[in-house]
């Protein structure tokens, strides 16, 4: 999944919503709250997935690409994030479930059956 983490998310919402106004690695750590070295690598994967544009060499400004093979379906997660951020999250959850080997599944499965019923995991 090219959105695998909720910082991956976030910035991608942030710049999406900026249109050409470009925004340096700073900014957006603290606009966001992260971390910078969070910001850094997450901008890198993002940029490698042909998400974001990266600025030439000094740090000048990151932008989401409009032209990016994503930009119809980051427009419907950024508009599904504006709507209804509790669904938003139930899928990204149930997609990163069905990513998961299916013995590990299982085990999360009665975990939850477990805490659901009052019963103190083992």
């Amino acid at each position: 999944s090219i959105l695998d983490s909720f910082e991956k998310l976030e910035i991608v919402v942030f710049l999406h919503g900026r249109g050409d106004d470009r925004r340096d690695t700073r900014s957006i750590g603290r606009h966001l709250q992260l971390e910078p070295e969070v910001v850094v690598n997450t901008l890198a994967d993002l940029v490698e997935a042909n998400i974001l544009c990266a600025p030439r060499g000094d740090d000048t400004g990151w932008w989401f690409d409009p032209d990016s093979p994503w930009a119809t379906t980051i427009d419907v997660l950024v508009e599904l994030y504006t709507d209804d951020r509790n669904e938003l999250m139930r899928l990204i959850r149930r997609i990163a479930l069905q990513q998961l080997e299916p013995s590990l599944r299982s085990r999360i499965f009665v975990m939850m059956m477990r805490r659901r019923r009052g019963a103190v995991p083992n």
